[in-house]
């Protein structure tokens, strides 16, 4: 194999394959991998040299990690084209996005990663979003899984290829495929082999990956039913505008769970209502990815410290702490215990450099767990530390009895009626037994396995009452 700039090529182990293609490393030259496609076409090769000839305007933020898993040379074999080459992410020390909005996940891999690094994930996202969308491109398939993130922040997209490319010469080669969680509502029942996509339907996806990077890993059309009749899926919820954070008549409400969106500053929730209200039957009323820089970039310059614990960063038009108000309630803390670690020297990011700095991410060990029976089960089965339990003075809940999911539960319920039906509790649709929010086993419990429900609507599903913290039957 050789490259079409005439250089040879010499592949290294494989790191990645799927039904299209496979990813190798190269030990020839270095510092490179390359996505060879198993059944090459005509349009394939089209669009990789189009991709090739006419880079974004952003390849990288300021650092060696690749912004973008972009085509940088065509892989040949024999003289024809197989694949093409790309700058080699740094895989090991980043993550699917959707590990640093979920706060087991987070504090497990940057434990440092707070507001502040969830803010400068949101700008950078929205950057590379605008320069792409500059040069006539529409990611179409954004996803939890083709955004890595790294803990500082910084942001890798791949799976380039995949998106929407239109040619001078008005040629399309179209995005064929979708993450449900993200599409837009136009785009839940289309027909995506002859939908053409727009920077409209990428701003809808972004607006959610903002939302659920500043909101805990929670969607937006995710919550507690209120309504009559069964609960809508996630589509039919997004079709009816059926925004769980405000804007209908209390349907769909938010999750007990899930932060006050109030703590976010008036201009970041002016751009969620336009986007989850008006833009669902309004396209262009969505913001832009360019409307999202600039209304991100004002947020940072708003974060202040918390006094209580140096891992809480929060909005300065709040009067305390939001995170500090939530540990009082009984609800795990988002982030770190509080840390005095040694003073480091701030290094402003490219993505904040006229708003707020960071700093290096430093592990910080949990405290040592207490003994006791439940906490041995749990260590066992975690195979982790736990730490302290929570008592009538220190509210705080084990760090490591955050939920280890990396997406956000998928909440309904039934219509409350009848004594404690509005009682919030949480059901394990594998095992069969539902708990207290607060218990230890729920908080165990995976997205993909975790409904929230009333009494009616565990009663109507048949679960069990847990035999630990005994809720209501």
């Amino acid at each position: 194999m050789e490259l079409l700039s005439g250089r040879p090529l010499k592949l290294g182990p494989r790191i990645g394959q799927g039904g299209e293609a496979e990813i190798h490393l190269t030990t020839n030259p270095t510092g490179l991998a390359v996505k060879l496609y198993h059944k090459v076409t005509p349009e394939t090769h089209r669009k990789v040299a189009w991709m090739l000839n006419h880079k974004p305007l952003l390849q990288s933020l300021g650092t060696s990690q690749a912004s973008l898993a972009w085509p940088i040379d065509l892989v040949l074999s024999t003289g024809r084209f197989v694949g093409f080459a790309m700058d080699l992410i740094d895989f090991q020390n980043s993550a699917p996005i959707a590990t640093m909005w979920n706060p087991s996940s987070r504090l497990s891999r940057a434990p440092d990663f707070d507001t502040k690094y969830l803010l400068t994930t949101a700008v950078n996202v929205s950057i590379i979003m605008r320069d792409l969308h500059a040069r006539d491109y529409v990611i179409g398939d954004v996803s939890h899984s083709n955004i890595l993130v790294h803990p500082t922040g910084r942001i890798s997209i791949v799976d380039c290829d995949s998106i929407q490319v239109r040619t001078d010469t008005g040629e399309v080669f179209r995005c064929r495929v979708s993450t449900p969680e993200f599409a837009a509502p136009e785009l839940v029942s289309a027909d995506l082999s002859v939908t053409m996509r727009t920077p409209s339907s990428d701003a809808w996806a972004l607006a959610v990956v903002i939302f659920q990077l500043l909101m805990e890993g929670w969607h937006p059309f995710q919550g507690i039913w209120r309504g009559s009749g069964e609960p809508p899926s996630l589509p039919r919820a997004v079709g009816s505008g059926l925004f769980a954070f405000g804007g209908h008549q209390g349907q769909l409400v938010a999750p007990p769970f899930a932060p006050n969106i109030g703590y976010l500053p008036t201009g970041v929730q002016m751009l969620f209502e336009r986007c989850f209200i008006q833009g669902v039957g309004s396209p262009g009323s969505r913001p832009s990815a360019s409307e999202w820089v600039a209304a991100l970039k004002d947020a940072a310059r708003q974060i202040v410290g918390c006094s209580a614990n140096n891992h809480h960063s929060f909005f300065r038009h709040t009067l305390a702490c939001p995170w500090c108000e939530r540990v009082s309630r009984g609800i795990p803390d988002s982030f770190a215990a509080a840390v005095r670690p040694p003073p480091r020297s701030p290094t402003p990011h490219p993505g904040l450099k006229d708003a707020q700095p960071y700093v290096a991410v430093v592990a910080t060990p949990l405290p040592a767990p207490k003994s006791g029976p439940l906490s041995r089960i749990l260590r066992r089965i975690l195979g982790r530390k736990l730490a302290p339990t929570a008592s009538a003075t220190s509210p705080a809940v084990p760090a490591s009895a955050r939920s280890p999911s990396v997406t956000p539960p998928k909440t309904s319920t039934a219509s409350p009626t009848g004594s404690f039906a509005n009682a919030t509790l949480v059901a394990n649709t594998f095992s069969g037994k539902y708990h207290r929010p607060s218990c230890e086993w729920a908080l165990q419990i995976s997205a993909t396995r975790r409904t929230v429900l009333d009494l009616t609507g565990v009663r109507r599903a048949g679960y069990e009452a847990c035999r630990v913290c005994r809720p209501p039957r």
